[in-house]
Order: structure tokens, then sequence, then C-alpha cells
């Protein structure tokens, strides 16, 4: 089906759950909270989580994801709490996250990212509180993203 009705929370942690996220996750249109971590899920985060625009919490930490973080998560516009740590992420951090303007914690640490962390200004994160990027590959500079001290505490 294009839509799975009204579910607005889904919480999975640590059930030791197994397999790949499927594409049909972005049948979810009124999903706020998505909360898988601590599972042994493997695969790519599906680029249909995207559709998922009134998620305000995304949990898909300490599993074994693999692959890229999709740019479709720059349109989770609601998206105020990402958790992408403890997985095997791989590339970049896509440019297109700088639109998550509610985003108030961010943390992609302990995973297999790389190149040079994107120069996000405060208009585009005027709400950022906690940005976890230490564990990873990283080259370059640290940008200034013009938020507050306490959010570039984690990064040290």
């Amino acid at each position: 089906p294009s839509s799975y009705g009204y579910v607005y929370k889904v919480d999975l942690s640590n059930n030791g759950l197994s397999g790949t996220l499927l594409d049909s996750i972005g049948n979810l249109p009124y999903l706020t909270s998505l909360d898988l971590w601590g599972n042994s899920l493997t695969g790519a985060i599906p680029p249909q989580i995207g559709n998922l625009t009134s998620l305000t919490y995304l949990d898909l930490d300490s599993n074994s994801l693999t692959s890229t973080i999709p740019s479709s998560l720059g349109d989770l516009s609601q998206l105020q709490q990402l958790y992408l740590e403890n997985n095997q992420l791989t590339g970049t951090i896509p440019f297109e996250l700088g639109n998550l303007a509610s985003i108030t914690t961010i943390n992609f640490s302990t995973n297999q990212l790389n190149g040079t962390i994107p120069s996000f200004t405060s208009s585009n994160f005027p709400a950022i509180q906690y940005a976890f990027l230490d564990h990873n590959q990283f080259s370059g500079t640290v940008p200034f993203w013009n938020i507050p001290y306490s959010a570039l505490i984690p990064l040290l």
C-alpha cells in the first residue's frame, strides 16, 4: 500500500532485530518518532526515509548500517534529533542536511565518515545544541558553524 494508516511512533529499540530497512519505511506519513537503536540492522538507510516529513526523532544508532547517509534526510524539515552513531556508515555528510532547520542534536560519531565537514551556518541550524562527529575519518579543518560553543564541545 502507499500508506499504512496513522502510525505515529515506532519504538523497536534493543530487540535483536536483523535484516535491512525496507523502502516501504517511507510509507508512514504520520510517523513522528522512529527508534530502532541497538539492533542488528544491516545495509543502507533507504532514501525513502526522506518521505517521513512528520518525523521529529530518528534513532538508528548501534546497528550495522552501511553505505552513505542519504541526502533525502535533508527533506525531514521537522526533524529535531538524529542519531546515526555506532554504525559503519561511509562517505561524506550530505550538504542537504543543512536544510534541517529544526535540528537540535546530530550524532554521527563512531562511523567511517570522511571528507570535510560541511560549512553550515546558524541559518542552517538555528536550534542546534549538540553535534557529535567524533571517531570518524574527517579531513581538513573544523568549520565555524556560528552555533553555540556548547554545541561544538563534542567536536573537540
